[in-house]
């Protein structure tokens, strides 16, 4: 008896759990702009509003007298705001972009679930990048904002970087159907293959996750991409299947 009521307490709290999860993650699930994997999606919204959505992103938007911003709930998305037109905030997570009323500008926002538990109840870490025009961040309630120029990027969360400049050709580089790496570590160029890639390719060591990657590879050659890598960094590889890769 006391092992089925352990065994039901255990299954219980795993149910609640998953609903928990579900519950935190709806707002992704739920978004009116969505792309999945290996999609990318161009959306015009009022008021000539361009918006380039990376593959596995969700976006919302809120468009009207009361409020102009959008909210970017997973992935990486491109903003170009025309002149002539009020100014549009970018929410993610507790981090706020606004551009400048009237003046033209076009930005690149990606985000990422926060690392350990505070990932698990929704906080996300983002960069946050002004490609043209200019504009301000607020990384969170009652902290400074930063300015932003163009050229210029500012991390959002606890290992980001403060303010510094970019290359604008790279940044977003999956407009045009390429990935490009500089001096980039592997598990953030994992992350990046994995949202263009079926399946799943893990890092199986922190040593290995922080080796540093250049280079540039297509978008549609995510398996020519992983090969080299592979080569180039000297690693080890273990499949399962086709769609599980663990490097070591």
């Amino acid at each position: 008896m006391l092992g089925r009521v352990a065994a039901g307490g255990v299954a219980s709290a795993s149910i609640a759990a998953g609903v928990a999860t579900l519950s935190l993650r709806w707002p992704a699930l739920s978004a009116a702009y969505l792309t999945g994997t290996g999609e990318i999606r161009t959306v015009a919204l009022p008021g000539g509003i361009r918006i380039e959505l990376d593959a596995e992103t969700a976006l919302d938007a809120h468009l009207n007298d009361g409020r102009q911003d959008v909210i970017l709930h997973a992935g990486s998305v491109a903003v170009t705001v025309p002149a002539n037109r009020v100014a549009l905030t970018v929410v993610v997570g507790e981090a706020r972009l606004v551009t400048e009323t009237r003046e033209p500008a076009e930005v690149v926002v990606r985000c990422r679930p926060r690392g350990g538990l505070s990932g698990w109840v929704g906080a996300l870490d983002a960069d946050l990048a002004c490609l043209s025009g200019r504009v301000t961040v607020v990384p969170a309630p009652g902290v400074p904002p930063t300015r932003l120029m163009a050229g210029q990027e500012v991390g959002i969360g606890p290992d980001a970087r403060g303010l510094h400049a970019i290359d604008v050709g790279a940044t977003a580089a999956w407009r045009r159907g390429l990935l490009v790496f500089r001096d980039t570590p592997l598990s953030q160029v994992v992350d990046d293959l994995n949202r263009y890639r079926p399946g799943r390719i893990v890092v199986a060591s922190s040593a290995a996750a922080a080796r540093r990657v250049t280079g540039v590879f297509h978008l549609a050659r995510p398996e020519e991409a992983l090969g080299s890598i592979r080569t180039a960094l000297a690693l080890s590889e273990v499949r399962f299947g086709d769609r599980l890769v663990v490097l070591r």
